[in-house]
């Protein structure tokens, strides 16, 4: 079925290969999996979600396979410049622009609006979700996390997702739809902007009761961003989810218009493999 397995990572749940599909000479990532019986739910839920959200901004799904009672392929869409956390890791020698960032918005919020005309809630945005190939294309990535919202049931109540980037309506357990997607898409634009989430430096739990109770700080250096920026951020971060804009609203924001050309992207990306390539040879010397 597939030959020239790479180990190119480990990912949360299992290590992840790049191999070649024998038949469409195609290269592809495989998740391998441990498959225990309280995850099996879950893993079920989260395949179904990868397969019916099939959009040029979401990660392919191809299939997925049981190589043993304990184990599952997962073959998907190879990103072969992994994920934005990546190029956020290098914030002290490269910062992204304002049109690179816009790109990485404009993208995300494409693939949410999909997956939200669905009636899916991703509710794990963050740079580590979002991947990167080296075309230059911006995917969503992870739906361990997503769910679907039904006519009999459209909103949630679950505490589930990554603490920094956790909008005050979850935290506080109270009801929540797609809109928990769009504040953690503004938790993510100040990553872009500053290199980390607000509230980096503290625990988790202490960065849920900051953000619940003193709300998320202004940027530090507000002064060097747009107006534009600014405003499209501060719209995602509204605390009253009612008033928060909805992916549909954000695509037509005037910001996204600054959004650089795909070529700038691939340059970015290459100047970080770069960067990478560099920190990786002097640790072997």
């Amino acid at each position: 079925m597939y030959t020239d397995l790479i180990n190119i990572g480990q990912g949360a749940v299992g290590q992840i290969y790049s191999a070649i599909d024998k038949v469409t000479k195609q290269k592809v990532a495989i998740k391998e999996m441990v498959l225990k019986a309280s995850h099996k739910e879950a893993l079920v839920a989260e395949m179904a979600i990868m397969k019916q959200s099939k959009h040029p901004n979401v990660v392919g799904f191809y299939g997925a396979y049981s190589i043993t009672n304990q184990k599952i392929w997962v073959i998907m869409e190879l990103m072969d410049s992994g994920s934005l956390t990546e190029v956020l890791d290098q914030f002290d020698f490269i910062q992204m622009n304002e049109g690179q960032i816009a790109r990485v918005c404009h993208e995300v919020l494409k693939a949410l609006n999909h997956m939200h005309n669905m009636h899916f809630i991703h509710r794990d945005i963050k740079s580590d979700n979002v991947l990167l190939n080296s075309k230059g294309e911006v995917k969503l990535a992870d739906f361990g996390f997503s769910c679907q919202l039904t006519k009999e049931k459209d909103k949630r109540t679950s505490i589930i997702g990554t603490p920094y980037w956790m909008p005050p309506e979850l935290i506080g357990g109270q009801e929540y739809g797609t809109k928990v997607d769009i504040w953690s898409t503004g938790i993510m634009i100040m990553e872009m902007v500053e290199g980390e989430p607000p509230y980096m430096d503290y625990p988790p739990l202490r960065a849920l009761f900051l953000i619940s109770t003193k709300g998320i700080p202004p940027l530090k250096e507000e002064f060097k961003w747009s107006k534009e920026l600014c405003d499209f951020l501060y719209k995602c971060l509204i605390v009253e989810p009612t008033e928060r804009p909805t992916a549909t609203e954000l695509l037509e924001n005037t910001f996204l218009k600054k959004s650089c050309p795909i070529a700038e992207m691939v340059q970015l990306l290459d100047a970080v493999a770069g960067l990478k390539e560099m920190e990786s040879t002097s640790e072997d010397e």
